[in-house]
C-alpha cells in the first residue's frame, strides 16, 4: 500500500466501513449496505478518507452523526465510546424540555438510576413525571 498505513487503525475503521456497506457477506451488512448506507465516492479511496477525517484517536471510533445517512466526511467523526453507544439508532430517545437524548443520558443528567426512570415509563409515568420526581431514600434501620 502507498500510504503505508495498512493494518494501522485508521485504515481498519476506514476498512470496516467498506465492508459493513459494500459486503453482502459481512457479518454486518444487513444493518448498513443492507438498508441504504452508502460511501461517498471520495472515501472509496483510503488516502482521501484519510485526508478528510485524519488519524483515528485512541479509543475512538468512526461514527455517521445522524445514523440514516451514509459516510461522508460531514456526517462523520470520530467519537469515544460512550459517545458512540448514545448514538445508536436502537436507542429510545426521549424529549424533555426541548433537548432530546437517549434515557442513560437523561439518568446521568438527572443524577437518577437509568432503571428507576425505566420503569417509571415502562408503567405509564410521563416523560416530564419520570425525570423530576425524586426517588425515595430508603431509611436504614
Amino acid at each position: 500500500m502507498k500510504h503505508g498505513h495498512y493494518k494501522d487503525r485508521t485504515y481498519q475503521s476506514w476498512d470496516h466501513m467498506i465492508q459493513r456497506c459494500t459486503n453482502p457477506r459481512y457479518k454486518q451488512y444487513k444493518d448498513y449496505g443492507g438498508r441504504g448506507i452508502t460511501i461517498c465516492d471520495r472515501w472509496k479511496k483510503f488516502v482521501n478518507f484519510l485526508e478528510d477525517m485524519g488519524e483515528r484517536p485512541l479509543k475512538c471510533s468512526l461514527d455517521r452523526i445522524d445514523n440514516n445517512n451514509g459516510y461522508y466526511k460531514e456526517n462523520c467523526r470520530w467519537i469515544n465510546t460512550v459517545t458512540n453507544n448514545r448514538n445508536k439508532r436502537n436507542n429510545n430517545l426521549i424529549t424533555h424540555n426541548g433537548k432530546t437524548q437517549c434515557l442513560i443520558a437523561w439518568a446521568n443528567e438527572m443524577k437518577m438510576s437509568y432503571q428507576i426512570i425505566q420503569w417509571r415509563l415502562k408503567h405509564g409515568w410521563s416523560i416530564e413525571k419520570a425525570l423530576t420526581i425524586p426517588t425515595r431514600k430508603l431509611k436504614r434501620r
